[in-house]
């Protein structure tokens, strides 16, 4: 009996251990591990600071007129350009009196010199606003006009009987509208041909020419004046001048002095009688006689033309009258071509050259 007890309690001593074991020696059963998407946050960012008006485009004011008032000087450029601006800006829509909201000056100011013009608008909350038109002379305050008109009025001068004047506002913003000298002095058009004579003066000034012709005669200061020639002196001028004949004689020797003294005392004497004249051509004669003599053939042959002492000889004269008239272009012509062609002669347009500003 007792050995029974003893191997019941072995047994229970050894059965825990045994099944213990097992359990150890069992595969291990594993459970997938949940696994949570992968997410990102976006990384948050502080705008960045700006300073103010780099990036954002500035507010331009503009002013759009619907009444004005306009004043100018008295002289007959300054009322043309007066009574064309309130026509124009009549046809647009814009109120014109004496009394009108905004103001419009237009003045001469010679400092800018001949044909340049300057147009400054002052617009904008709490400022005393205005529009100005400044030209260096008559004709700059109309040339001022008219290409404010163009820029700012949808105004066109095509020709002398076709104009265009859009619908819509006359607008503009604070500061300088306009500001220019012209780059050529003379500022020709041969079209005048084509033209009713009682027009192509008027369409001269609002497209900015200034000369028709040397042979043609000048407009009034109603529409600025026109640069003009001496008178009879356009070209082929030698022959007068020198007093050896006409337009079509044989030409001077260039390197005579007493040649020399004759053409200069009459280029002095014909200035003095026309003060208004701005251009002097002193040109050969339309022929191709010339002087062979040996003073003027060794100047031909050290310039490589013959126009090297017909250069020489025209800006002889232009220096010498320089400090008296100032203001007086001396030019001359490059010189004649001739063309033979089956048998017949031609002679090419001759063109014109300026010789020296003065």
């Amino acid at each position: 009996m007792k050995r029974i007890l003893s191997l019941l309690l072995v047994a229970l001593i050894l059965v825990p251990c045994f099944l213990t074991g097992c359990k150890e020696n069992d595969p291990e059963v594993t459970t997938p591990e949940e696994s949570t998407p992968e997410t990102t946050t976006p990384e948050e960012t502080t705008p960045e600071e700006t300073t103010p008006g780099t990036d954002v485009p500035p507010v331009i004011v503009q002013k759009t007129l619907t009444s004005v008032s306009i004043t100018a000087g008295s002289s007959p450029a300054e009322l043309t350009a007066v009574s064309d601006l309130t026509k124009y800006l009549t046809q647009k829509g814009v109120a014109v009196a004496a009394d009108g909201e905004f103001p419009i000056t237009l003045s001469i100011d010679t400092s800018l010199g001949d044909d340049a013009f300057c147009v400054t608008a002052v617009v904008g909350e709490g400022k005393e606003e205005s529009l100005a038109i400044v030209g260096g002379n008559g004709r700059g305050v109309l040339y001022g006009v008219y290409q404010f008109l163009e820029k700012y009025a949808d105004v066109r001068f095509f020709t002398p009987t076709f104009e265009v004047c859009e619908a819509g506002e006359v607008a503009f913003p604070d500061g300088v509208l306009l500001n220019h000298t012209p780059v050529l002095e003379m500022r020709q058009t041969d079209w005048y041909n084509w033209m009713d004579e009682t027009q192509r003066h008027t369409w001269a000034a609002k497209v900015g020419v200034n000369i028709m012709s040397g042979w043609k005669r000048s407009w009034d200061e109603s529409l600025g004046g026109s640069l003009s020639y001496a008178p009879s002196m356009f070209v082929h001028t030698l022959g007068k001048l020198s007093e050896t004949g006409g337009g079509t004689s044989a030409n001077p020797c260039l390197t005579d002095e007493s040649i020399y003294n004759t053409v200069l005392a009459n280029v002095r004497k014909i200035l003095a009688e026309d003060p208004n004249t701005r251009i002097f051509s002193i040109s050969q004669n339309d022929t191709e006689a010339r002087c062979h003599c040996t003073n003027c053939a060794a100047i031909d042959a050290e310039e490589g033309s013959p126009a090297g002492t017909l250069l020489r000889f025209v800006n002889r004269i232009a220096n010498d009258i320089a400090a008296d008239y100032p203001n007086v272009t001396v030019d001359t012509l490059v010189g004649s071509v001739t063309l033979r062609q089956t048998g017949r002669l031609f002679r090419h347009a001759q063109g014109m050259m300026i010789a020296v500003i003065t």
